[in-house]
């Protein structure tokens, strides 16, 4: 392994630390700005010495010494992995590194989505009609936006017309009330659609949180229970 410290994750663009070398293996952690993510190994020859290949091509995958990153590639966010070449391979990051991956796809989702609305809401000020017009290989269709409106309606319509119009639907907040939050009633009306997950920057809260229960989890005693 190269004398440098600091390696780019040619497959998240993620920057790691090197620490040390060992029967083929690397112990790395992920440099985040509060400090290092958790330790974890990977082997030696997952490394480059140079950013570019044999033939003369960017490496796809492993890790390179940011000393060797081209000039205008500021830390990894210019490599040329691909978000295909990404997409194939994301089932053989580690949790450290998919974590890091969700927070600056989210990042980098909310900058464009930020730019999206802003352009659009341009050229919708520009436009004046119905319309299709295509731009090269882009088409923008203007269709119109008058949709229905539930406090529009109440306000608009008579007692008679706004009542024929409404019907009665569950409700969560008042199935929680009637049935009690914790009652097997209301568990038959609750539908499992997996795990929910947020991606943050940690906070001070989720790192006292992830260390109790880390601690919990070395606590418990696990018996082998004999079959009979």
């Amino acid at each position: 392994m190269p004398e440098n410290t600091q390696f780019v994750n040619l497959r998240t663009n993620g920057l790691i630390e090197a620490f040390n070398e060992g029967n083929g293996f690397v112990t790395v952690a992920t440099v985040r700005p509060d400090g290092y993510g958790p330790h974890r190994v990977v082997k030696s020859d997952s490394f480059r010495t140079h950013y570019l290949d044999a033939d003369g091509k960017p490496h796809k995958t492993g890790y390179v010494p940011v000393s060797k990153l081209p000039g205008d590639h500021p830390h990894a966010r210019k490599t040329e992995t691909g978000d295909m070449d990404l997409a194939e391979h994301i089932d053989e990051l580690s949790d450290d590194e998919l974590a890091e991956l969700i927070l600056r796809q989210q990042e980098a989702k909310a900058i464009a989505e930020d730019i999206i609305d802003r352009a659009k809401a341009v050229v919708k000020s520009r436009n004046k009609e119905l319309a299709t017009r295509v731009y090269g290989n882009v088409a923008m269709v203007f269709t119109s936006g008058r949709k229905f409106d539930a406090v529009t309606a109440r306000r608009n319509l008579s007692a008679e017309e706004y009542r024929s119009i409404c019907m009665p639907k569950p409700d969560a907040t008042l199935a929680k009330k009637i049935l009690g939050e914790e009652s097997a009633a209301y568990a038959r009306t609750q539908k499992d659609n997996g795990w929910t997950l947020t991606v943050r920057e940690a906070t001070d809260k989720d790192r006292d949180k992830a260390e109790s229960e880390a601690v919990a989890r070395q606590d418990v005693e696990v018996f082998d229970v004999p079959q009979f």
